[in-house]
C-alpha cells in the first residue's frame, strides 16, 4: 500500500492562506447587497437599488450578449413603468424646452432659466425634466450674448452621477442608458469600461429605453455570424435588431422608425425578409408605413428618405411610380425638421397621405400652413370656474381663486373643530361659540356626519327635527370667517340657518372643518402652442367612437384609454401630461379609425392588448387639404 504523499513544507502556508482567502471571499459575497451579488435584470426588484451602500452605477450586470435569441427579448414601454407625470410639472418642462429650443438663435436660448424650470419640474417628480437637467448640466450649454449671461457651467461629475442614480432607482429606463454612456466615456468614473457600457445598455433596452434599443440595433446589422468585423462593435443578429427597432418605433422614437424602415426596405427583396411577410411587396408596404410614421414622430431622415423614394422611384413605392408632388411635400417636412427637430406631425395624413389615397389639394406657396395642418391640436388649459364665484355672502370665492390649505395648517383640515364648547365638553375654556383659528373658509358639518357613533341606534327617523337640521346643513358650502371671529351659522343668511340654530347652544351639534383660504390660481399655459408646435383649440367635441370603428366625421381624432386602471392610461390620457396628442390621426369620413392596440402591439405584454379599451375622440372636425381648422 502506497503511503499518501505529504505536502512540501513550503506549500503548506500557501494552501492555508488560499483556503482562508476563499472562505473570506465566500463570506464577503454573502454579505454583499443583492444588487451587487446577483446580476440585475429587468425583472429585478427596483427596491434592490435602494439598499444600503448600493450605488446603481456599480450594480452587478450580466455580460452583454449580442447573439441572444430574439425570443428572449420582451418589449416594454418606458413611460408605462416610469413615475406618472403631472400637468403642472409638464407645463414647466415644456416652458423650459421652448426657452432653449433649437428653433431659436443660439444667443436667444435662455439655458439658465430653462435649468431653473427643469429643476422645479424635477422636484415635482417629472423624470423627463430631470433627464434634461442632468444632460444639460453634464456638458454645460449656452453662450454669453448681448441679451444676457445664457451660459450654464458644467458641475462636478459626481453631482450628475448621483442625479442619474436617483432616476435609476425610480425605474427610468433612459437613466440606465445614460449611465452606460458615462461608463463608455469614463465620465466621472474611475476608468472607461466599454464592456460595462454595453451591459448597461442591454439592461436599459430590456427596461424599455428606446435610446438603448436603437443603440443596440445599430450594431446588429449583419445577417451572418461570419460577416462580423473584427474589433468593431457590429454583430450579426438581425432578428433581435428588428425586435429592438419595432419596440422603439412603437414608443414613437423617430430615429428607430427611420432605421427600421430602411432595414425593412433593404431586406424586402432578399433572403433576410421577415418571416411574417409572404411577398416583398408586403414588406415594402410595411416599411413605407413605418417611415411615414417616422415623419410623424419627428424624423428628418425618414422624411428625406421618402422624398428620395417618391422623387426618383424605388421598390419601396413601386419602381415605376414617381410622384413629384408627394416628393415636394416630403422635402418641405424634411426642411422643417432640420430647422426645428422638436416638431411633430401626427396629422400628416391630412396633407400628405400615403398612396393609393389621393393627394389633397394644397397651395404650396403656403408652406407654413402645410406644416401647421399636419401638427397636433391640443385643448388650451383653462382655469376651471369655481362654482362658489356666484355664491353670496360668506360663501363667495373670488373669480380666478381656489381654496388652498397652507402646509403649516394641514392638521386643521384633518380634525374638525367643535362648534360650541362648555365646561363639560372642554373643561377650563370659555363657554360659547368656537372662534376661527385662521382667516379662511370653514365647512359646517352635523355631528352625525363627523361622529357616526352619535347617531340614534335605530337609525335616523326622516321626520325628526334633527334629521331636517342635518339635511339643511348639507346644503351649506364652505363659509369665510376672519381669524378670531365666532364660527356662527346664523351669519349664513342665504341658507336661513337662524331657524335651525336660534341659540348659541344649538351649535353643540355643529363641527367645522377648515378647508383653506382663497388663493389666486394662474391657469396652466400651453407653451407648445405658443411656440407653434401644436395648434390650440378651445375645446374638443363630445363625439367618441370605438377603436377601429368607421369614422362618422372627417377630422382629427385622438385616442383615449377608457379603462383607467390599465397601465397605459397614465401614459396617454390627460391634456398636457398625456401622450395621446402625439397619436392623433386625421381620418376622412367613412374610413375606419386606427386600431390603437394594434399600433402598440410590440409594447403590450401578453394579455394587455385584450384588456386595453380605447375610444377615439373627435378633437375638431375638418377636411383634408383645408388650410385652416374650422
Amino acid at each position: 500500500m502506497t503511503a499518501p504523499r505529504r505536502l512540501h513544507p513550503a506549500i503548506v502556508p500557501v494552501v492555508f492562506f488560499a483556503s482562508v482567502f476563499l472562505i473570506l471571499f465566500a463570506v464577503y459575497r454573502l454579505m454583499l447587497p443583492t444588487a451587487y451579488a446577483q446580476p440585475f435584470t429587468a425583472q429585478s426588484d427596483l427596491a434592490l437599488l435602494a439598499e444600503k451602500d448600493v450605488l446603481p452605477r456599480n450594480i452587478h450586470l450580466k455580460a452583454f450578449d449580442p447573439h441572444r435569441d430574439a425570443e428572449g427579448f420582451t418589449c416594454r414601454m418606458q413611460a408605462e413603468h416610469a413615475p406618472k407625470l403631472t400637468p403642472a410639472a409638464q407645463a414647466l418642462h415644456e416652458e423650459a424646452l421652448q426657452l432653449s429650443s433649437p428653433a431659436l438663435w443660439p444667443n436667444e436660448r435662455n439655458w439658465p432659466r430653462s435649468m431653473q424650470l427643469w429643476q422645479q419640474a424635477a422636484a415635482q417628480g417629472h423624470w423627463k425634466a430631470a433627464l434634461m437637467l442632468l444632460q444639460v448640466a453634464r456638458s454645460g450649454q449656452g453662450i454669453n450674448s448681448e441679451k444676457g449671461q445664457f451660459k450654464v457651467p458644467a458641475p462636478e461629475p459626481e453631482i450628475v452621477l448621483k442625479g442619474m442614480e436617483a432616476l435609476m432607482r425610480q425605474g427610468v429606463a433612459d437613466a440606465f442608458f445614460w449611465m452606460g454612456v458615462f461608463w463608455d466615456e469614463g465620465y466621472g468614473l474611475p476608468r472607461i469600461d466599454t464592456s460595462r457600457a454595453w451591459a448597461m445598455w442591454e439592461l436599459a433596452a430590456d427596461l424599455g429605453s428606446p435610446l438603448a434599443q436603437t443603440r443596440l440595433a445599430k450594431v446588429m446589422g449583419f445577417a451572418e455570424r461570419e460577416q462580423e468585423k473584427p474589433n468593431v462593435a457590429e454583430w450579426a443578429n438581425m432578428p433581435l435588431m428588428f425586435q429592438l427597432l419595432e419596440c422603439a418605433h412603437a414608443q414613437g422614437h423617430g430615429e428607430a422608425s427611420h432605421l427600421l424602415g430602411l432595414k425593412l426596405d433593404v431586406a424586402a427583396d432578399s433572403s433576410r425578409r421577415l418571416p411574417r411577410f409572404k411577398t416583398p411587396e408586403e414588406q415594402y408596404r410595411y416599411a413605407l408605413q413605418v417611415l411615414h410614421d417616422g415623419v410623424k414622430f419627428g424624423s428628418e431622415d425618414a422624411a428625406g428618405y421618402l422624398f428620395s423614394s417618391f422623387d426618383q422611384g424605388a421598390p419601396l413605392v413601386g419602381s415605376a411610380f414617381i410622384d413629384k408632388a408627394r416628393a415636394k411635400r416630403y422635402i418641405e417636412f424634411t426642411k422643417a425638421l432640420y430647422n426645428n427637430p422638436d416638431l411633430r406631425f401626427p396629422n400628416l395624413d391630412r396633407v400628405l397621405p400615403l398612396p393609393p389615397a389621393k393627394l389633397p389639394h394644397w397651395n404650396m406657396a403656403d408652406v407654413d400652413g402645410l406644416i401647421r395642418a399636419a401638427q397636433a391640436v391640443r385643448v388650451t388649459p383653462k382655469l376651471p370656474r369655481q362654482p362658489a364665484a356666484n355664491e353670496p355672502g360668506r360663501a363667495h370665492i373670488p373669480e380666478g381663486h381656489s381654496l388652498v390649505i397652507p402646509a403649516d395648517r394641514s392638521q386643521w383640515a384633518e380634525k374638525p373643530i367643535m362648534g360650541y364648547k362648555d365646561i363639560l365638553s372642554a373643561p377650563g375654556v370659555r363657554t360659547g361659540l368656537s372662534m376661527a383659528a385662521f382667516e379662511g373658509y370653514y365647512q359646517p358639518l352635523h355631528i352625525w356626519a363627523t361622529h357616526p357613533q352619535s347617531r340614534p341606534a335605530g337609525g335616523i327617523p326622516p321626520g325628526e327635527y334633527e334629521s331636517l337640521r342635518m339635511r339643511a346643513m348639507a346644503g351649506v358650502p364652505p363659509l369665510h370667517y376672519r381669524a378670531g371671529e365666532p364660527l356662527d351659522l346664523r351669519t349664513a343668511d342665504a341658507w336661513n340657518m337662524n331657524h335651525y340654530f336660534a341659540q348659541e347652544g344649538d351649535h353643540r351639534l355643529v363641527y367645522w372643518r377648515y378647508v383653506g383660504r382663497a388663493q389666486a390660481v394662474t391657469p396652466l399655459q400651453d407653451h407648445l402652442a405658443s411656440a407653434g408646435l401644436v395648434q390650440a383649440i378651445a375645446q374638443a367635441t363630445d363625439t367618441r367612437c370605438a377603436d377601429g370603428q368607421s369614422c362618422p366625421t372627417s377630422g382629427i381624432w385622438q385616442p383615449e384609454v377608457t379603462n383607467t386602471e390599465h397601465p397605459l392610461a397614465q401614459v396617454f390620457n390627460g391634456t398636457l401630461a398625456g401622450e395621446s396628442w402625439r397619436r392623433q390621426a386625421f381620418v376622412p369620413s367613412g374610413q375606419n379609425l386606427p386600431q390603437f392596440a394594434v399600433q402598440l402591439a410590440p409594447v403590450l405584454a401578453e394579455g394587455e392588448g385584450a384588456q386595453l379599451q380605447v375610444k377615439w375622440r373627435l378633437m375638431v372636425a375638418c377636411e383634408a387639404g383645408f388650410e385652416k381648422i374650422a
